[in-house]
């Protein structure tokens, strides 16, 4: 599931056409950071994982589709800021990471 939701995430990022290729590979790059974060996961923690997953996957596709709708985005983004606060603590690098790719895309115009 998590990894079906990442593989979907670098989907989308392969895809984005405004990024020119340096900010493509830094997206991709973030994303095997984060793929190698969410794999270190316990297995009590694997639900809340699922659920990062799950947002990251809604806030890019509502920041990538054609017709973008702000409240949906922004929806899908405070969903994804509530969904990592958990990991704040135990799991600084994963949250770090969520971060850099936030502000990748915001950098992106996206």
């Amino acid at each position: 599931m998590i990894e079906d939701s990442l593989a979907q995430l670098d989907s989308v990022i392969k895809k984005i056409e405004a990024a020119a290729p340096p900010n493509k590979d830094v997206l991709l790059r973030l994303m095997k950071e984060l793929r190698k974060e969410m794999l270190r996961l316990d297995l009590a923690q694997h639900d809340q994982a699922a659920s990062v997953a799950r947002f990251a996957d809604a806030a890019a596709h509502e920041s990538t589709r054609p017709t973008r709708v702000a409240s949906l985005r922004k929806l899908a983004l405070d969903g994804l800021a509530q969904s990592v606060s958990g990991f704040e603590k135990s799991h600084p690098r994963l949250v770090e990471t969520i971060g850099e790719i936030g502000r990748e895309l915001s950098s992106l115009g996206i």
